[in-house]
């Protein structure tokens, strides 16, 4: 092998720190373009329309109704029975519509407040907004990703096999909420179980982290190879002072190679 100098050692540490770096640039990327659309389930029922307050606010529009018609039918009865005559079941009446009226007003207010202090930067909900902005930033990371490909195309097979599990869990994703969309209200009552959720967030960095080292391998051996080709190339041209006659120039010539060498591998 051919000598390394002290500043070749410290562009090959560099370029090290450069490929662990890049490694983890790329694993953080695809971890949030993962996950971060399932974000919004943590905030679902937080501030929102399927909040218990907000479902507990809900239920009072039921009791308001049943008990104006309860009210209303007893003064039917009482009418029928003859303990009531007409005007007094037309001034009852009205009393009853105009208390059930107010009441169903106040409710109809209180249920604006709640839904506008829901509000989160334009949509009904914080969660809402997540949802929406998780499948951008997902959209946005994917093209982050393409965009690398296109410029560090892949050649080697440590680097599929690590694209394409990426590829799978993109794929998983997208499909996920696609049928989410066709069939979680008719098959599981409106959402998919809660523990799927918690799956796909606890794991998916799992499985990241297990591509992380073979990625990283890649990189090394892409370094590595190119390195052993330039190495062998220098070498060659250091032998070739065999055709210098002067000692002192076979000296700056090796010296030469030696600065070649480490500029090539920086």
């Amino acid at each position: 092998m051919f000598p390394v100098t002290p500043e070749g050692e410290t562009m090959m540490t560099k370029r090290t720190v450069a490929n662990i770096i890049k490694v983890l640039v790329i694993g953080i990327l695809v971890v949030l373009a993962s996950r971060v659309p399932f974000l919004h389930k943590k905030y679902e029922f937080v501030n929102s329309a399927n909040s218990v307050e907000y479902k507990t606010h809900k239920s009072k529009y039921k009791e308001i109704i049943n008990s104006r018609d309860f009210a209303l039918g007893n003064l039917v009865n009482e009418l029928e029975e003859g303990s009531l005559n007409i005007e007094q079941f037309i001034f009852n009446h009205r009393k009853v519509q105009e208390l059930s009226s107010l009441e169903l007003k106040e409710y109809t207010k209180i249920k604006k407040q709640l839904l506008s202090k829901y509000k989160y930067k334009g949509f009904n909900a914080y969660y809402l907004f997540l949802l929406n902005i998780g499948s951008s930033i997902m959209a946005l990371l994917l093209c982050l990703l393409y965009f690398y490909i296109l410029i560090n195309p892949i050649l080697s097979k440590a680097k599929k096999i690590v694209f394409s599990i990426y590829g799978s869990l993109f794929l998983f994703t997208s499909s996920y909420f696609i049928l989410h969309a066709l069939y979680a209200e008719r098959v599981y009552n409106g959402d998919f179980p809660e523990n799927w959720y918690l799956s796909i967030m606890r794991y998916v960095p799992i499985v990241v982290s297990l591509t992380i080292p073979i990625l990283f391998y890649h990189y090394r051996t892409i370094e590595h190879n190119l390195k052993s080709v330039i190495n062998k190339l220098i070498v060659f041209i250091a032998k070739s002072d065999k055709y210098i006659d002067s000692d002192l120039k076979k000296k700056e010539h090796l010296e030469d190679s030696f600065k070649i060498y480490d500029e090539i591998t920086k």
